[in-house]
């Protein structure tokens, strides 16, 4: 089956999340979310900005990285499904130290053509 224009876009833009969350780079998970973004608790985009953002400023006094915890991420296993302009990515699976959580993520197309991560929910511990 070939690979859309758009759904190559969704995945490119899940590929660059999971390498921000990898490797510690706010300004790159940042701009990947809309902001109109929330998660399955209420969390909005300017608590992103304040979680990560506070550990940021953890790390470069104290060397400890948010990223740190994140083993791997697996979306091998994720369906994209594409409705006008919405997709959800799932399930993208996250491993850690602790465990690991799959989640669905819906993006948005937004108004400039790019595709941006507009809600996020867990699905499975």
């Amino acid at each position: 089956m070939e690979t859309s224009k758009e759904e190559t876009a969704i995945v490119e833009t899940m590929h660059t999340l999971h390498e921000a969350l990898k490797t510690g780079d706010l300004q790159v998970l940042l701009s990947l979310h809309s902001e109109d973004w929330k998660d399955y608790h209420g969390a909005t985009k300017g608590n992103l900005v304040y979680h990560y953002g506070k550990t940021e400023e953890n790390r470069e006094n104290k060397g400890a990285s948010w990223s740190q915890g994140i083993k791997d991420i697996d979306i091998t296993a994720a369906t994209v499904t594409i409705t006008d302009n919405r997709a959800i990515v799932s399930p993208v699976t996250h491993f850690s130290s602790g465990g690991s959580i799959s989640y669905a993520y819906t993006l948005k197309k937004e108004a400039d053509g790019v595709w941006r991560i507009f809600y996020t929910k867990g699905v499975d511990w």
